[in-house]
Formats: C-alpha cells, structure tokens, sequence
C-alpha cells in the first residue's frame, strides 16, 4: 500500500472514528500513531508521539493560552457578563429590538474579555435570554442573537481559537488580533441590522422596553465597573497592539488587571477566584491535549504526501483559485455543523493550509478570518447548528424549540454571508490594521 493511500484511509478511518463517538484528539492520536507506525516503524512512531507530546507542552508562545483564558475566567465567575448586559440594555432597550441588541453588544464586549463562544453562551443564556423573554421577546430572537453573539465573541480579540490558528499555521497571534478587529466590528452592527429587521417584519417578535433615564445609564456604565474593565482592556490589547508587550505578556497584565478590578469592585469572592483557576486548569489541558494529538496526525499527514498529491491534483485541473476557495469554505461550513471549532482548525490546517496558502498564494491571516466566519455559518445552519445546539442547551424554556431557533437564524446568516463576501471582495478590511502596526 502506498503512503497517499495510506493517508487517504487514515483520514476516512479519523472521520469514522469522529461520527461514532470518540473524542476528536483521541481519534487524531490514534490514527497518527498507527499510520506512522505503519509508515516507518512502532520505534519511530513512539519516539514521534513523545517529541510532540513534549514540544506541543513547552512550548513559551502557548501559555497565552492559559493567561487570556484566566482573564476570561475571572470575567466570568465576578459577574461581568450581567453588568455589560445591564448598562447595554439600559442604553438600548427602549427602542424596537433594543434588548436584543443590547445583548449582541454585550456579547462582543464580553468576547472582548473572555475570548470564548460557549462561555459567551453559557454566560448569555443566563443573563440575558431570561430578562428578553419577561420583555416579551419571541425564543427565535432571543436564541440567535446568543449564539450569533457567541460568533461575534470568537473574532474580536483575544481570541482563543486565532490563538489556536496561529500556533498550528506559524501565524503571528498579534496580526491575527488585529485582523478580527474590523470583521468583528463589521459583524456586530451587521447582527444589530438584522435584528432591527427582524423587528420590523415583526413586531410582536422584539418589542421596545421602557426608556432609562440619563442618570440610570450612567449608573449603569459606573456602577459595573465597566470604565474600570475598559481600561484594563485597553492596556493589555493595546499594549500588545503597541509592541509594548508580547501576547503572553499582554494576558498576564490583563489578569492581573482584571483580578485589581475585581478586588477594588469587590466582585470576585475567594471562591469564585479558585474556580477561575479550576476552569482556567480545565480549558488549558484541554487545548494542550488537542494541541498535541493534533500535531501527532499532522506528521502522519506529512509523511503520507496526501497534501502535496492534493496539490498536484488541483494543478492538473486548471481551475481558477476563487473556485478552489468557494469549495473550501462550503467545506468548512459543513464541517462546522458537525464539531468544535478548534477540532475542526487543527484537523484541516495539515492537509488544506499547503494547498491555499503555498499553492494558491492566500494570505494566512485573511484567511483565518475567512475559516472562523464560515465555522460560524456552520454553526447556525439548520439541522445540526453546533451553535443552536449549545444556546438550546443552555436554556431550559420549554417555548425555545430547535425549530422556532432555526426558523429565526435566516437574517441572522445573511449578516454573516454579507461580511465574507466584504471580504472576499476587499481583503484589506482584515489587513490593513496588522499591516499599519506591524508592516507589510
């Protein structure tokens, strides 16, 4: 049996394993090591397996994973989530829609903290969906705009899964930041137009709340702490943005910041700082893990030369690159349907990054924007939204059903699919902030 059709049944085996139940970065190591073993010899498939293990969890750049993932923690457990939904809504909440709004808001600011699309959730889905559905709001609302706030959350920095992204493509985590700056922003006020015209088309769905006095709001800003959470945030991000901090650095200082703030606020309770830790410990091995077995079926991927036959292949087909592209991201779409979204970046990365970025001429960092903005597509459409499913999860309202949430998620879509084609159309929305920091 030859290496590519050695690799090609490797990946089938992997996609089996995957739909009957085992968890993605056991199927990964296993499929690795057995075809590596197969390839070479079991002497050299272990030494592999302990040179990635060991690699993947010393190396420095990674613990930027664990310091923005505490920051977010910390976020969490003090409360934060219920004061930005608080101040948000009482800026927004008297017009048509303006809960909802107020929670898509909420949901990019807390993204801008934690980093995280379940813990915006799971956070969300506590705070905010009860408060909308007292104030009338129809389940299909109220449930999109969650998870398509969860979206939102995993562009705009710090994100976990650019962070993911960048350390399996060799991508700066900096750059990569920044490119989901403007996407992110584009996204936010996209989400908040399709939320107006949902209410528009009706009415009863996202109706208006009382108007909040001036002084109300402003209590609402001062009094959650927010100024204090602005500034921390703009001193961790923009320290890194600056160059004056290098991404791990950057996490460090914002925890620190956040737990000061917390201190001050008297937000953060001894328990409610171990838990921070436990979920910190939590999240951290389980992207290490990932991390490692991920990198196990990726020397599998190498040795086999599937990637490079792909290429090779795609050659002879003469076809123009943007058709290459569309059939990539209607990939990606599917596939985040079906899974995780740091699974999904870790699994493909070997096998399509040398097709689209060395063939194809690609720039890296536009294109993880354009594989994170898919995922999210994926996540909303019907029937297996991996989004839908979480948000469902999260909310225990007997009215919420999968099939008012999805009839709901069209506008919600078509916000997404207008800022991929900005995208696809002008690539320098996500460029040209890395590109005015760092250079060209």
């Amino acid at each position: 049996m030859t290496p590519i059709m050695l690799g090609i049944l490797g990946l089938i085996a992997f996609l089996i394993f995957m739909f009957a139940g085992m968890p993605v970065p056991v199927s990964m190591a296993l499929v690795g090591t057995v075809g590596f073993a197969i390839i070479r010899t079991p002497a050299a498939a272990l030494q592999m397996v302990i040179g990635e293990i060991t690699s993947n969890f010393s190396k420095y750049t990674m613990s930027v994973a664990p310091m923005f993932a505490l920051m977010g923690y910390i976020a969490y457990h003090s409360g934060l989530g219920a004061r930005l939904f608080n101040a948000c809504q009482k800026c927004f909440g008297h017009r048509r829609g303006g809960m909802a709004m107020a929670t898509a808001i909420a949901c990019a600011c807390f993204g801008a903290i934690c980093g995280s699309g379940p813990a915006t959730i799971g956070t969300m889905s506590a705070v905010a969906y009860p408060e909308m559905r007292k104030a009338g709001y129809h389940p299909k609302v109220s449930c999109c705009t969650i998870a398509v706030g969860a979206s939102i959350s995993v562009l705009i920095p710090p994100s976990l899964t650019f962070v993911i992204y960048g350390n399996a493509c060799e991508a700066s985590v900096g750059r990569l930041f920044l490119s989901g700056v403007t996407p992110g922003i584009l996204l936010t006020m996209l989400t908040l137009g399709a939320i107006a015209y949902t209410g528009w088309r009706d009415p009863s769905a996202a109706p208006k709340t009382e108007k909040s006095t001036r002084s109300e709001r402003w209590e609402a800003i001062k009094g959650g702490g927010l100024i204090e959470i602005a500034i921390v945030f703009a001193i961790s991000i923009g320290g890194l943005f600056a160059g004056v901090f290098a991404a791990t650095e950057a996490g460090a200082v914002g925890s620190a910041g956040m737990i000061l703030v917390c201190l001050f606020r008297r937000t953060l309770s001894w328990k409610q700082f171990l838990n921070s830790l436990l979920d910190t410990a939590k999240l951290t091995a389980m992207v290490f893990v990932l991390l490692a077995c991920a990198a196990i079926f990726s020397r599998f991927i190498a040795v086999t030369t599937v990637s490079t036959a792909l290429a090779n292949m795609i050659k002879g087909l003469h076809v123009s690159g943007w058709v290459i592209l569309l059939i990539v991201l209607v990939f990606y779409t599917i596939m985040g349907m079906l899974t995780d979204v740091m699974s999904i970046v870790l699994l493909t990365i070997p096998v399509l990054f040398p097709i689209l970025i060395d063939y194809l001429g690609y720039d890296k960092i536009w294109f993880g924007n354009m594989v994170l903005l898919m995922l999210c597509v994926g996540g909303l459409t019907p029937p297996v939204g991996v989004s839908i499913f979480i948000t469902k999860g999260c909310i225990k309202d007997p009215d919420a059903t999968l099939a008012k949430i999805f009839s709901g998620v069209w506008p919600f879509l078509g916000a997404t699919f207008i800022v991929i084609i900005l995208l696809i159309l002008f690539p320098q929305l996500a460029l040209w902030l890395p590109n005015l920091v760092y250079g060209v």
